[in-house]
């Protein structure tokens, strides 16, 4: 049985606006185990990202961000942790790869260099150590002629040529935990499946823990073991990748996976679309969060938000009418 490397409960994190507090995540709650990949899935808005940057601390406690809930790692509690003893995690233990790897990138830095300077932090590797290890990052990751390309800047790069440095950064003190948004965006078909087929096999050969981030179902199904689907800050769904999808239960999921183009469509079919957007963060509305758009609403549902309901083999969603199944 594999080991719980991440647990994450309860976590909320809000946002200090003129507004007020405004929760971008809510409750939410997941696990990851050793060499596992946990698929987080849905639309833009949902809180996604918002959950990733805050497992890792990223925003300013002081200003931005107020953070609730746990979040253990190997069992220590990071939001007990202060910015020192986050720092020595960050990189070296959870790694993190940006969606956009060019404005992530330092520009006037060489690629070589960014991936010393998280070497000679974590490791304490001198320059030339480290140099040698940054060539063997890049030529781990696939990047052709690693030696040349170490002193490349990244505007000298091809789009997936940066986002494997992204992954060789990410990679480079082996963590136990990589978290990886949107690691194929913008990016072309083939390079895509170049990138993920990388993430998978070092998955495998270093047996780290993977949140992988993304819009993209097909990605899920074919990389993923589990999946947690998000709808406005909250999970709505999560279970075993392929019970989600011969079984989706959330009307959400079920219109995620209804709008997927496929073979059994005719050309003359129109493709199945959710009606309306993602509400924002200060327009919640009461009861289920999905309800204005769900074609199952009830008054319950507009009035009363449903919990998590747990099912068999762990397959859980948020809906009443999955308190009936």
């Amino acid at each position: 049985m594999s080991k719980t490397i991440l647990e994450v409960e309860n976590l909320t994190t809000s946002f200090k606006t003129e507004r007020g507090l405004l929760k971008a995540v809510d409750g939410v709650s997941f696990r990851v185990d050793a060499g596992e990949i946990l698929g987080l899935v849905g639309e833009s808005g949902c809180g996604k990202s918002v959950t990733s940057q805050s497992i890792m601390r990223l925003y300013d406690e002081k200003y931005l961000a107020v953070y609730e809930g746990s979040v253990r790692f190997e069992g220590r509690e990071l939001f007990s942790l202060n910015e020192k003893e986050m720092q020595s995690i960050r990189g070296k233990d959870i790694a993190m790869v940006f969606q956009d790897a060019l404005s992530s990138l330092n520009p006037v830095f060489t690629v070589g260099e960014q991936i010393m300077e998280a070497l000679s932090i974590h490791q304490g590797l001198r320059k030339d150590a480290a140099r040698e290890k940054a060539i063997e990052m890049l030529r781990l990751v696939g990047i052709p002629s690693p030696e040349k390309r170490c002193d490349a800047y990244p505007h000298e790069l091809s789009g997936g040529m940066r986002q494997r440095v992204m992954i060789a950064i990410a990679l480079c003190c082996q963590p136990k935990l990589l978290i990886a948004d949107e690691p194929t965006t913008a990016l072309d078909v083939t390079i895509q499946a170049q990138i993920m087929d990388l993430i998978v096999e070092l998955n495998e050969k270093l047996h780290m823990g993977v949140i992988l981030i993304t819009h993209d179902l097909s990605v899920i199904a074919e990389t993923c073991q589990r999946v947690a689907v998000m709808y406005l800050g909250q999970i709505v769904e999560e279970a075993e990748v392929t019970e989600l999808f011969d079984a989706p239960r959330h009307p959400y999921t079920q219109g995620l996976l209804q709008s997927i183009p496929g073979s059994g469509k005719t050309k003359e079919e129109r493709l199945f679309v959710i009606e309306g957007t993602v509400p924002l963060l200060s327009q919640i509305p009461e009861g289920c969060r999905f309800s204005p758009r769900c074609p199952h609403a009830t008054d319950r549902c507009r009035r009363i938000a449903p919990p998590l309901f747990a099912g068999e083999n762990g397959h859980n969603a948020r809906c009443w009418l999955c308190n009936r199944l």
